[in-house]
């Protein structure tokens, strides 16, 4: 790590293989470094740090960026704000003026301060509208009290309100100094040539600052209970107790302890709680381990008759763990799973400086993980067991639920305290012990109708694998709406021969993972794992695909969960929002249905009817199996000859389904719900994966899209409509659609469907500038790079191309043919697409 003359710490992590370069600038400062005047400062520095310098006016940071292939962002904790670019490695130095610039030079324009205060606003109410968010905002405002851990790391509507640009200047000529700041640089070339461009863009900052003050002294409050009500049907569990800061001895262990009482399908809650008892629909555990005080957090979802009694049980797992320890068996299943999640974390140029600047910010090594490696490796299951019995002491705990409006009434603070302490007296009666991306593909047509693919990195000591067929929601009817999404959930709950819970700690016992998925197009499985444990992780995989279990327990588990999920839809605006659009859409084609089904059809899907169904809709359609990784092809092949060359197949494609009808009208759906902001899409029909206008398409998403987009710079930064704005295009198999997206303040829904169509309406009768048109594709280029640094990422990519015969190159040539688009092409694309008289208008929100 070099330091400048200024104070300002540079750590080069150099990779020349990368094809592309994080930077990130690490500022020791976040909303922990506040006052209570000062709540939400932090965050809105983070938006506004890009918004205007002495050289670069509003958007131009981001077109910069953008049109170098790049992306730009930044995010606010605790303990850090972080401002990040990934760009392709040719334009390092661009990058690193981007950044130098913003970090010296911004103006903080009155006039934008206001606007962009109003999207902070609206982003505070974005918030607030979840019940999760809400949960664990007032959970930790009961745990930490007056500390500034305890208040919202976003401000709060009255804060932020308040703040004027003597306020942001204030804070900014206080903690934005280059002896509080890091730059990691992540990829790159020569390191003296890199540190070289480094100094000249950052040695000239000169700001002087005061050393980072400690935090607050902390005098943790009584535990207490809190119950919420919010406009949701589903109810949003919070337990914690106060745990060990990052530099504590105790961090590892608490770690551990998340993992294995709260994180998998083996952890003691999921086993416990969800599916023993059948009580919550998810739970979670994780350990908030930052500079300060840290927390231990446990959580769950679950109908809200339920409530009291999941607090009981998961008060009562945690009761276990801190009296009875735990075993050799489930230490060592975390300690696998913490090391390769490193692993996997480090398998991006992005990855690695985040890593890194995390280890400098925290504890000023860039190599601490090391020495945390090394403490994981000490734990011992005695070890963990005493920890358990300080860390996870429910006599110590705290409460808090959100639940439906209608039922806060009827459910106490202090009742919900109480069934969570009186799951604390269980007793137990005993004590129990930089990724090269290969150019040659292997490609083997098996017996069964079955297609391997490999291809070999040897970047890091990891593989990814992706066994696919062609289903999904559009091999869906009314009646069977639903199948694929709930047989892709149980085809990791069981086998022929072992049981989900021993299958759930095989895997996660070869420190991976796998898991099904379905959507729009097809049903599949996916894995990960060590390099050294993929022919295992492998078998795995085949063994889930050719011999899921169905068995009648965890169908009904499933099954009710996707009930609950199915009851709990509106507890999300935005994705009920997009539901009502995809409705309104379509009108025959399955892609209407909604992935999880309806209630009356998933609960026709029995383990007989899933059994029958899997075996003609899956185990007899063309089958592809794609492995990316450090592996042994010869070996791969030869393993999955043996696993999967037998399978029975007819090779019979799924039918089609029905087509939509020319759309000869504007089609308009409405929801009411009682929410703090409207959730607004405007849309049309969109591209097939085969269509030649997808490319188009994908260009005039990022025209109106990104932070240097159209959408972003008028209706976010000018108007001030919303916070979150977008535009996507999304290819299917058969068409899918091009939409756009806001959510704003009710009284703003008509300025916002205005500002919409203006937009859509522009693009068809003027073309795309030619230099906007260039950035906004080295942007695509580079986002699509960006994207494929991961085996995983490229394993799905390979497998999908295969299955829907776009040949195994067509992600590879990506880039190739969006930088091949013209203006012509992205004008008549538009034209073809874009007419507003045949559009769907999709508005959800607050009766007028």
């Amino acid at each position: 790590m070099h330091v400048l003359d200024n104070g300002l710490r540079i750590l080069h992590l150099p990779d020349r293989s990368a094809r592309v370069t994080a930077l990130q600038l690490w500022l020791s400062v976040g909303s922990g470094d506040e006052s209570l005047a000062e709540s939400g400062l932090a965050h809105l520095h983070e938006h506004m740090l890009f918004k205007g310098t002495r050289r670069r006016g509003v958007g131009e940071i981001a077109r910069a960026v953008e049109g170098a292939g790049g992306d730009v962002n930044a995010w606010t904790s605790y303990d850090e704000t972080v401002y990040h670019l990934v760009l392709p490695s040719r334009e390092l130095g661009l990058g690193l003026d981007v950044l130098a610039d913003a970090a010296q030079f911004s103006i903080f324009d009155a006039g934008e301060l206001g606007r962009e205060t109003e999207v902070v606003l609206e982003e505070i109410r974005r918030a607030a509208d979840s019940p999760a968010h809400r949960a664990q905002e007032l959970l930790f405002e009961g745990v930490y009290g007056g500390h500034p851990y305890g208040r919202q790391i976003l401000g709060s509507v009255e804060s932020v309100s308040g703040f004027g640009r003597d306020d942001l200047l204030a804070f900014f000529n206080r903690h934005y100094t280059p002896n509080r700041a890091l730059l990691v640089i992540s990829g790159g070339g020569d390191p003296d040539e890199t540190l070289a461009l480094a100094e000249e863009h950052f040695g000239s900052w000169d700001r002087v600052g005061a050393a980072r003050a400690d935090l607050p002294l902390f005098s943790p409050p009584r535990p207490a209970g809190q119950v919420i009500g919010l406009p949701c049907t589903e109810a949003h569990l919070d337990l914690a107790m106060l745990g060990p800061s990052a530099s504590d001895e105790a961090a590892v262990a608490a770690d551990l302890l998340a993992m294995i009482v709260g994180q998998g399908e083996s952890s003691r809650l999921a086993r416990g709680v969800k599916r023993g008892q059948g009580l919550a629909n998810e739970v979670v555990g994780y350990a908030f381990t930052p500079r300060g005080p840290g927390v231990m957090l446990f959580g769950a979802t679950c109908p809200p008759e339920r409530l009291l009694d999941t607090a009981r049980a998961l008060a009562r797992e945690l009761r276990r763990v801190s009296q009875d320890g735990v075993s050799a068996g489930e230490l060592a299943r975390a300690r696998q799973m913490i090391e390769s999640d490193l692993l996997f974390q480090a398998e991006t140029v992005q990855g690695r400086a985040r890593k890194a600047g995390y280890y400098v910010n925290l504890f000023d090594d860039p190599d601490w993980e090391q020495e945390y490696l090394s403490r994981l490796a000490a734990v011992t299951p005695g070890g963990l067991a005493e920890a358990a019995a300080r860390l996870l002491d429910p006599s110590h705990i705290s409460a808090v639920a959100a639940v439906p409006e209608d039922l806060a009434g009827q459910l106490s603070g202090e009742a919900l305290l109480e069934a969570a302490r009186a799951g604390s007296d269980h007793r137990s009666s005993a004590r129990r012990g930089s990724a090269g991306e290969a150019t040659d593909l292997i490609r083997r047509e098996l017996d069964g109708d079955a297609t391997l693919l490999i291809r070999i990195d040897r970047g890091a000591p990891l593989a990814s694998a992706r066994a696919v067929v062609l289903g999904g929601l559009r091999g869906e009817t009314a009646e069977t709406n639903g199948f694929h999404h709930l047989a892709a959930r149980l085809l990791t709950r069981g086998t022929g021969s072992r049981s989900g819970d021993a299958l759930a700690e095989a895997v996660e016992s070869l420190g991976g993972g796998l898991s099904g998925f379905s959507g729009r197009n097809s049903l599949g499985l996916r894995g990960e794992f060590l390099a050294s444990a993929f022919p295992d992780g492998l078998g795995l995989l085949a063994e889930c695909l050719l011999d899921p279990a169905f068995s009648a327990p965890e169908v009904a588990r499933e099954q009710e969960r996707t009930l609950e999920a199915i009851r709990h839809r509106d507890d999300e605006p935005s994705r009920r929002a997009f539901r009502l659009f995809e409705e309104t859409q379509y009108s025959v084609h399955p892609f209407g249905m909604d992935v999880l089904g309806t209630a009356e059809s998933v609960g026709r899907l029995d383990p007989a009817f899933l059994r029958e169904e899997y075996a003609a809709a899956v185990l007899s359609r063309p089958l592809v199996l794609s492995v990316v990784g450090d592996v042994d092809p010869d070996a791969v092949a030869a393993q999955v000859e043996r696993l999967l060359g037998g399978r029975d197949s007819q090779a019979a494609a799924p039918p089609d389904p029905p087509a939509e009808p020319p759309r000869d009208a504007r089609r308009e759906g409405r929801l009411t719900l009682d929410r703090q902001q409207s959730h607004v899409i405007l849309g049309f029909e969109g591209a097939s994966f085969r269509d030649p206008d997808r490319y188009a398409l994908d260009v005039l998403a990022a025209v109106l899209g990104g932070q240097g987009g159209r959408l972003f710079l008028d209706l976010r930064d000018r108007q001030s409509l919303a916070y979150a704005v977008s535009a996507f295009s999304l290819e299917a198999y058969d068409p899918g659609y091009f939409a756009l997206y806001i959510g704003c303040a009710p009284d703003k829904t008509d300025t916002a469907i205005g500002g919409l169509e203006s937009h859509v309406e522009r693009l068809t009768r003027e073309a795309v500038p030619d230099d906007e048109l260039e950035a906004v594709k080295r942007y695509l280029a580079g986002a699509h790079e960006i994207g494929r640094q991961r085996m995983s990422t490229r394993a799905g990519q390979l497998a999908f191309d295969v299955l829907y015969d776009l040949g195994p190159d067509n992600s590879e040539r990506y880039s190739e043919r969006i930088l091949a688009v013209t203006a012509d092409e992205v004008l008549a694309a538009a034209q073809r697409r874009f007419a507003l008289d045949r559009a769907t208008l999709a508005v959800l929100g607050p009766a007028k």
